[in-house]
């Protein structure tokens, strides 16, 4: 396995391990309020998709920066052509945690 491969695939399970913390905590709140039920998991499954999504649309807009590889970057000014993708993806990121806090804080 090549050097940038480890530091994609260390990163790559530190999100996935963040987000499946961030879900357990959220579902745990969720599942103790008695009016949500068992529809609980439908509820936390609609701002999931939000978040994979745009994490599945960040590594899309970055691939070009880690064949090159930088591994780590702010902004989109590296990236000429996946500059769009790239703030899709931070847009549907920010919408799917704004939506996991307002079901946490309703």
């Amino acid at each position: 396995m090549f050097k940038h491969e480890a530091k994609f695939m260390l990163l790559s399970f530190l999100a996935i391990v963040g987000f499946g913390f961030l879900g357990a905590l959220m579902g745990s709140r969720l599942l103790g309020h008695s009016s949500m039920g068992t529809g609980a998991i439908i509820v936390l499954l609609f701002p999931s998709l939000f978040v994979v999504g745009g994490i599945v649309c960040l590594i899309l807009a970055k691939v070009s920066l880690f064949r090159r590889g930088i591994w780590i970057s702010f902004g989109p000014a590296l990236m000429k052509d996946k500059a769009r993708l790239y703030k899709i993806a931070y847009s549907l990121m920010g919408i799917g945690l704004l939506l996991f806090l307002w079901i946490a804080l309703k």
